[in-house]
């Protein structure tokens, strides 16, 4: 599923083959309003924040991309050509024949400017993202303060709200959480800044690793056995404890994993 690395690797082989180049046709599932004003515009650079992507224009608006579960990008060059699905939500075709499909993101919009913060004249407003766990300038003191803002909130339910860290998914909420011997359940008030600082640190670590990773596959424990320590192990005995695996739904439905007794209450 994507999560702040899949939109890393994204956003750098978008950027590769489309920064510096001019639109030459778009077609979105925005309208004709948006896909004629896109045209012989020249792209300046594609970039990620957290779990969304930008593509960011010459006249200061940008396509801002929010994948969901199941959206992808397929990239088709005149050296690697392949055919794109058309019926997806955006295909974009710049001046050297490349072309870029997208296909069945839960967000499309086009913004002034490219930061979500902004309101946009086309499609939903997005929402703003929190700190991005993969931007160079974070730093834990800057993300604390919206963690303090959720102190009734379980740290399961809060680490996966983008508003106010951005990057984790269910696959790194459950690896971190394990790796750091973190209740999932316990309340965010009842951990001090250091147990939040040294998961935010943990997560940025791995998320680094698994976004400059060559293979582009999600490792979080690169040993035998399995790529990960408890997530989609449930029932399965622990590599710490041998302690069974458990599987618990938290906050709107979204499955945790956790060992009970490396990560007591």
């Amino acid at each position: 599923m994507p999560e702040g690395d899949t939109l890393f690797r994204a956003a750098r082989s978008l950027d590769a083959v489309l920064a510096g180049r001019r639109v030459a046709a778009f077609r979105s599932s925005l309208g004709e309003r948006v896909d004629d004003g896109r045209v012989g515009k020249a792209i300046e650079r594609v970039r990620s924040r957290g779990k969304n992507l930008f593509v960011v224009f010459e006249d200061g608006f940008s396509l801002h991309v929010h994948l969901g579960m199941q959206g992808a990008f397929r990239i088709a060059t005149r050296e690697a050509p392949r055919p794109l699905p058309r019926d997806a939500a955006l295909l974009l075709e710049v001046d050297d024949g490349t072309r870029v499909a997208c296909v069945t993101p839960s967000r499309l919009a086009l913004l002034r400017g490219d930061e979500a913060r902004q309101a946009s004249p086309f499609g939903t407003a997005p929402l703003e993202p929190g700190p991005d766990l993969l931007a160079a300038t974070f730093s834990t003191e800057t993300a604390l303060p919206g963690f303090r803002a959720r102190a009734t909130d379980p740290i399961g339910d809060v680490l996966m709200m983008q508003h106010v860290v951005a990057g984790i998914g269910n696959v790194y909420k459950s690896e971190v959480l394990f790796l750091e011997k973190v209740w999932p359940f316990k309340l965010v008030a009842e951990l001090d800044d250091a147990a939040i600082g040294r998961v935010l640190i943990r997560a940025r670590d791995l998320l680094r690793r698994n976004a400059l990773a060559a293979s582009g596959v999600r490792v979080t424990r690169a040993r035998d056995g399995g790529r990960h320590w408890v997530y989609r192990r449930s029932g399965k005995p622990c590599f710490t404890c041998g302690y069974r695996i458990a599987m618990q739904r938290q906050g709107s439905g979204r499955s945790t994993y956790y060992c009970g007794a490396c990560q007591r209450p």
